[in-house]
């Protein structure tokens, strides 16, 4: 039988989808900074590895519909917008990756639905 404590809710650790989202929010304010001539270090902290920034990282700006050049130095994670994205502003990429999954997800056709014994569309 597992052991029972009582906690106040501000007491109780966040839920883990909740702190990768926060993650990625962070990463992705860290992509936006960026300008054509600029790149960005991060550094592990505590339990961090290179490896987890470097694909959160990647994760953000996917979301953001960039595309990033990243590198590893010393333990420290380097990275700056793809040359292919240079030009672009973080508005330009949003929109490119917002109509993406417009596309994709918003037409229902496919994605997700079963077809029920019996009926026909």
């Amino acid at each position: 039988m597992p052991s029972f404590e009582k906690l106040k809710v501000s007491e109780a650790p966040k839920p883990a989808a909740s702190l990768q989202w926060e993650r990625l929010q962070a990463y992705a304010g860290f992509i936006q900074e960026l300008g054509p001539d600029d790149a960005g270090k991060l550094e592990p902290e505590g339990d961090e590895k290179a490896k987890g920034i470097k694909v959160g990282l990647q994760r953000a700006a996917r979301i953001l519909g960039m595309k990033l050049d990243i590198w590893e130095v010393e333990g420290a994670v380097f990275f700056k917008l793809s040359s292919e994205d240079q030009g672009k502003t973080v508005d330009e990429g949003r929109r490119r990756r917002s109509s993406r999954i417009s596309d994709d997800r918003g037409s229902g056709r496919g994605h997700g639905r079963r077809r029920r014994e019996g009926r026909h569309a």
